[in-house]
């Protein structure tokens, strides 16, 4: 199993958390945290899904729950780059639109 990397970049324009690896129960925390860090600072966020290879029900949960938070916060979170194995598993799930912003927020 390949554990999760995840980088921040604080960008002119938004945080951006980049994830590399596997996404599963073991690195959610880790994640979790990222992300409340990221919402926190009140700029967008963009998550950043590219170096990621597998993602089980656990990380569709701590993404879809950082969505929602963000919303909350009057911040913006979108999920990107997305492929492969993890692109056909958020299709599948339906919540690739939610997650990339395509929704609207309440």
């Amino acid at each position: 199993m390949t554990q999760l990397s995840i980088t921040t970049d604080h960008q002119a324009e938004a945080t951006v958390v980049a994830l590399a690896g596997e996404l599963d129960l073991g690195s959610r925390t880790r994640l979790q945290a990222a992300l409340a860090e990221a919402i926190e600072a009140g700029r967008p966020v963009v998550v950043d899904l590219s170096g990621l290879t597998f993602m089980d029900s656990t990380g569709i949960a701590v993404l879809t729950n950082a969505r929602r938070a963000a919303g909350e916060a009057g911040v913006p979170l979108t999920v990107t780059e997305a492929t492969g194995t993890v692109e056909r598993i958020l299709e599948m799930t339906g919540v690739r639109q939610f997650l990339s912003g395509e929704w609207p927020q309440r």
